[in-house]
């Protein structure tokens, strides 16, 4: 009788013992489960603000670049606007110059 009821206390013992390991397996997987979530979730985050900060920083130095290109583009424009209008002054006292001196030939080839 001491054997039977040994071998049932036994029994009883490895399926008690099997069904916790197996509930606790259960629990240690589904927390693994949920750390690998939310390693996921972070990591997902942390790499999203970082490349966000990245793009934005690239962005602050072209547009940076560009305001000084266009600034260059802007003094050109205006220096150029200045030297046509000289060039514009130029082209007309050459022609004042040039009905000048035509009334002159004029004027000298009569007298003469």
């Amino acid at each position: 009788m001491f054997d039977v009821t040994g071998g049932i206390l036994t029994t009883v013992g490895l399926l008690f013992a099997g069904i916790s390991t197996s509930l606790q397996r259960r629990r240690v997987l589904k927390q693994y489960r949920q750390a690998i979530a939310e390693g996921r979730s972070k990591l997902e985050t942390e790499v999203a603000r970082q490349l966000d900060d990245y793009i934005r920083g690239l962005r602050q130095r072209i547009e940076r670049h560009f305001r000084a290109f266009d600034r260059m583009l802007e003094e050109e424009g205006q220096a150029l606007d200045k030297l046509q209008r000289r060039y514009e002054e130029i082209v007309a006292r050459l022609d004042a110059l040039e009905r000048e001196v035509a009334r002159y030939r004029e004027g000298v080839q009569s007298d003469g």
